[in-house]
């Protein structure tokens, strides 16, 4: 099946993105399509921050939530809570019970602070860890410094295999997960033999 086959059944899957309680306009379904087209490619999109960064550099947009949204709502995505503590990422379930004891008060505490975060407005980026509590009037730890949402892709987009075309980078990947290190040279040197007899040198 040729590219352009393969672009309109993508198309076609993602159509429903266009229905529901947050559809994209033709703007917004276009930067999907780019960013899904991407993935199926490389296979190399995950994670928290990646997906609304893919998004706002195929569509330059600063605020990407309304297309994030829809993806949340038709299933192509889905979110988990996150603690970061320092530069490591600690799912909300695998919390120590004292710390997550803590982070849950706090957040009850700042529910000002949540509503701010929620709505991914300029004035919580620019209170974040200043954001008073609304019970003690007092300034204090803001939980959302160190919670966030780690976002994944789902299983729901299927696609044939055949269609996708891995990148000479994956190829490496692949290579140097089938074999060991030690072993690599050889398969690189046997590579080559094969190149050449190929090319009758």
């Amino acid at each position: 099946m040729e590219n352009t086959s393969m672009e309109m059944e993508l198309q076609q899957q993602i159509s429903v993105l266009k229905t529901g309680a947050t559809p994209l306009n033709d703007d917004d379904f276009n930067t999907v399509f780019e960013l899904f087209k991407e993935r199926i490619n490389t296979r190399d999109i995950e994670g928290s921050l990646l997906i609304p960064h893919s998004l706002r550099r195929h569509s330059q947009l600063d605020d990407v939530t309304h297309i994030m949204e829809s993806l949340l709502e038709h299933g192509f995505i889905r979110f988990e809570w996150v603690f970061w503590d320092n530069d490591d990422a600690i799912p909300f379930e695998d919390l120590e019970e004292e710390d997550e004891v803590y982070l849950v008060e706090q957040m009850n505490k700042s529910e000002s602070a949540v509503k701010e975060y929620e709505r991914y407005t300029d004035e919580y980026e620019e209170h974040c860890g200043r954001i008073y509590h609304p019970e003690t009037g007092t300034e204090g730890f803001d939980p959302l410094e160190h919670l966030g949402k780690q976002y994944y892709f789902t299983d729901k987009l299927k696609m044939d295999l055949q269609h996708v075309k891995p990148t000479s980078y994956d190829k490496e990947q692949a290579m140097r997960e089938l074999f060991p290190a030690e072993l690599m040279p050889e398969v690189e040197k046997r590579a080559r033999e094969i190149a050449m007899e190929r090319l009758g040198l």
